[in-house]
């Protein structure tokens, strides 16, 4: 079996924008929603991509964002995936990444973002894909 999810929010959503709070690991708000959940096990491994556009500001602006993604948040909140992004202040950063991993059926996983300063993610997507 096969799955496949691809989920996106921008400035048409409810809500438009996310501000992560500086220096604090935030679950990513994607369609009103911060989790995905398999529906299917995978046997070889599962492809995890987000797609992020991110704005900061001159002043105070972050100069780097670090994702990671999550496994069972609310239970083992077992992470995996961190990769750190360096940001361009004052202007927007685009920023697309790939991570592998397996995918068990009905386990949480959610992506979570980190600032070191203020930023605005304006366009946040996510994909699952299960071969």
């Amino acid at each position: 079996m096969t799955q496949y999810i691809s989920r996106k929010s921008d400035a048409s959503s409810k809500p438009p924008t996310q501000t992560p709070k500086p220096n604090v690991w935030t679950p990513l708000e994607v369609e009103s929603r911060i989790v995905l959940l398999p529906t299917e096990s995978s046997k070889s491994g599962a492809t995890w991509g987000t797609y992020l556009n991110v704005t900061t500001p001159k002043l105070g602006g972050a100069s780097e964002l670090t994702i990671r993604w999550t496994r069972e948040p609310a239970g083992i909140n077992d992470s995996t995936g961190y990769t750190t992004f360096p940001l361009n202040k004052g202007r927007t950063t685009f920023i697309s990444h790939l991570w592998m991993f397996q995918a068990k059926i009905g386990q949480a996983v959610v992506l979570q973002v980190r600032v070191n300063g203020k930023a605005t993610i304006k366009t946040r997507e996510v994909k699952l894909s299960i071969p």
